[in-house]
């Protein structure tokens, strides 16, 4: 697991759709702002996010939240320490893995 999650951390993004087709019509997920000082959001349009796991720069898993509904999701982070960590959100349609930075 912590290869994967070495390779993962060396992308400064990544995003694909799991059936492999991609058009206008592509449901979208937002994580701003970034950075963030205490509180981020994401945002789904058109989509159900069914986990989202949040990464320390180690690998360890800092949160996981499970069938989060669409829309804006906020999450409260003041006690996390500053720096740079990685999002994964995982949805029927959309893997997403991305870093975001606390300040």
């Amino acid at each position: 697991m912590k290869i994967g999650i070495s390779i993962l951390i060396l992308m400064s993004f990544f995003s694909c759709r799991k059936d492999h087709y991609i058009n206008e019509s592509t449901p979208k997920i937002s994580v701003y702002p970034n950075p963030f000082a205490s509180n981020f959001f994401i945002k789904s349009e058109g989509i159900k996010m069914y986990d989202m796991t949040m990464y320390d720069k180690t690998g360890q898993v800092i949160i996981t939240k499970n069938m989060m509904p669409s829309g804006i999701i906020s999450f409260s982070f003041d006690s996390l320490s500053n720096g740079k960590y990685f999002i994964k959100i995982e949805s029927e349609h959309i893997s997403l893995f991305q870093p975001i930075i606390k300040q």
